[in-house]
Formats: structure tokens, sequence, C-alpha cells
């Protein structure tokens, strides 16, 4: 009886493992006819796909997955996660959130994962709120493919010839391909504020790289940090980031000298004078320290 008893467990293991489901983690996953991580390819995997599991290596580093209408071989074990929570939903925003925290630095392997983020956005059971992280992984992600093309080639062309209406081109200073900030800014505004979130949006905004430079030209320095740091501190003055970012615009600020702009014509010193009273409002609704102090010093210049 015990004999026939563990047989039917076996049998019954056996069948959750060929029966078990798997989502794949990682763009451009390749799978092998062996159970290595190389050799003669099996075929390949988009992230967010489904695969069956067949069969684990005996040291568990490798599983063999399946498709009905693709690719039967080997993977890595860290290369995909089980289906094994309520909603196939739930674990592809884990696998999103995943990947987004250590992303591929190829451009052509973020263009897998951002066309996989506009199909996962058409989930109708997504709330707001996860449709607006995962438009904030997908924006991120358009970043990260924009300024992985080389300036000056015409590398991913037909991608960026799809995205005029999110990426911009610069030939001048920090030149290459760059998100249209606007983007991440009006996202940002969808997003309740009890929501953290929110929060995280305006500060990917902030750091975001842009085209062209400034060189030490107040006009330009001013409006650029007021446009980055300075609308995170107007939206978010008391922040988990606010501290910080007063900090890196007073770094930035203070190897500058405000007497430089004596020289400038009547317009820009107009400009530069509003640009540094924006400034000090949006400071004044910062939590005081010796940066802030600092920096309206600085401010006061003007």
């Amino acid at each position: 009886m015990k004999t026939l008893f563990s047989s039917l467990l076996t049998v019954c293991s056996i069948s959750l493992l060929h029966a078990q489901d798997l989502m794949i983690a990682s763009p451009k996953v390749t799978s092998y006819k062996n159970a290595a991580a190389s050799g003669p390819s099996a075929g390949s995997y988009k992230i967010g796909s489904q695969v069956k599991l067949v069969e684990k290596s005996a040291n568990g580093k490798f599983y063999k997955v399946s498709q009905d209408k693709g690719a039967t071989g080997w993977i890595t074990s860290t290369q995909a996660v089980p289906l094994n929570k309520p909603t196939t939903k739930e674990v592809a925003l884990a696998v999103a959130r995943s990947y987004n925290a250590k992303p591929s630095e190829s451009g052509t392997a973020n263009v897998e994962v951002e066309n996989w983020l506009k199909a996962l956005k058409a989930d109708k059971t997504l709330t707001p709120i996860e449709s607006a992280e995962v438009e904030f992984f997908r924006l991120v992600t358009i970043q990260r493919i924009a300024r992985s093309i080389p300036f000056g080639t015409n590398q991913l062309k037909a991608w960026t010839d799809s995205h005029k209406k999110e990426v911009y081109y610069s030939d001048y200073g920090n030149a290459g391909h760059f998100l249209q900030q606007d983007l991440l800014w009006k996202l940002e505004a969808t997003v309740p504020a009890t929501d953290p979130l929110k929060e995280r949006i305006a500060y990917e905004a902030s750091q975001l790289e842009t085209g062209g430079e400034c060189e030490g030209y107040w006009v330009c320095v001013l409006d650029r940090a007021l446009s980055k740091s300075g609308e995170y501190l107007k939206r978010h003055p008391k922040g988990k980031n606010a501290n910080a970012l007063v900090q890196s615009v007073l770094e930035e600020f203070k190897y500058s000298d405000p007497a430089e702009t004596k020289t400038y014509d009547a317009a820009d010193k107009k400009m530069v004078k509003k640009s540094a009273n924006d400034w000090k409002n949006i400071l004044s609704k910062t939590a005081d320290s010796a940066d802030k102090k600092q920096l309206i010093a600085i401010l006061n210049k003007f």
C-alpha cells in the first residue's frame, strides 16, 4: 500500500510539474537544446510570454520549457517566474517592476520591453494606478532606448520615426535622442497625491537627461533647473527627495558667478531676475536647511 501511495504521489508531482505555467522575465531569452547557458539554440522567447515547465535540471539551475506554437528548450531558472499569483496581470506587474529595477542597457532589448509594456497597458483589468505605473515604466524604457542610439547614426531609425511624439533629437552640446520630459510631468499629474508613485515619477522627471548644454549661461542654467529639480520641488516641497534636490541645485549653482549677468542685455537680465524669483518662491515652501540658506543667498545676487 505504501509503495502504491508513493507511486501516486510521484505521478501527481510529475503532473503538477508538467502543468506549471511560467512567464518569461527577461528580454531576448534564448533557449538551448541542452541544460546549459550556451550551445545549439532551440529558439527564443520574449519578455512577458508564457511557457510551460516541462522539466528541471538536477541542480535546479535550468528549466526545460515549451510553448504550444513555439520553441521547446532549456533556459536558466532566473529567466522565468511561476504564474502562481491569482492573476496573470499581477505576475506581469511584478516582472515589469523587477526589470525596471535592473534594466538591460541594450537598445534592442528595451525595444522588446517597450512593446510588451504597451501590450500590457491594454489590459482592461489594470487599475488607474497600475496603468499609470506601466506607462511610467514604458516612458523610462523609451529614454533608455533613445540614449542607447549612438549620436549621428541611423541606428533604430524605424523606432525613432515611430516615436516622434515621444522622442526629440538634439545635435548641440549633450547631443542625441531624448524622451520628451513633459510626458513624465503630465503622467505625474494624473496620479493621486496619496500614492507613492506620484513622487517617484516626479523624481524620475527631475533626473531625466536632456539635450543641449548651458555652459554657465545663467538664463539657461536657471530655466533648465526650474524645469527639472524646480518642478519637482514645486509639486513635492516636502517630498522624500526634496532635500537632496536642494543640495544638488546648490552644487550646480555655486560654481558659476552671478556677477556675469552684468554683461547681459536688458531682456536677459529680466529673464534671470524672474527665474531667480521663481526659485525663491519654490524654496519658500521647502524645509529649512543650510543648503537652502546658501542657495537663497546666491539667488539674491541676481
